[in-house]
């Protein structure tokens, strides 16, 4: 027999906690990743509730006052499929279709849950 682990909503709602707040830091450093992917989160121990790290900032630049970001960055498969802010809808879509996170409408999170 297999034994299933049961992924809770609020151990999701805290690693996608975890994710905008990386984020946020960075874009509040003027610190832009254009590579973030599932393979680009890692968790710091063992246990699925354990913190996450956003690696992998080889393709990040900073961005520079009254300046646009034109060239193209990421990774092909995810680029080829969807941006990024898709992808984030898309997965908020899903783990709510799955009834992992109820509080999500129309792609905004309610974190208040946690």
């Amino acid at each position: 027999m297999t034994t299933q682990r049961v992924i809770t909503e609020r151990i999701v709602a805290n690693t996608m906690q975890q994710i905008f707040s990386a984020v946020e830091y960075c874009h509040k450093n003027k610190i832009v990743h254009r590579d973030l992917k599932p393979e680009n989160i890692v968790y710091v121990g063992s246990s699925i509730e354990s913190t996450i790290k956003v690696i992998d900032f080889g393709r990040s630049a900073i961005l520079l006052p009254k300046t646009k970001m034109k060239e193209k960055a990421g990774t092909v498969y995810l680029n080829l499929l969807f941006n990024f802010n898709s992808f984030i809808i898309l997965l908020l879509k899903y783990l709510m279709e799955m009834n992992i996170m109820k509080n999500v409408i129309y792609g905004v999170v309610e974190l208040s849950c946690i």
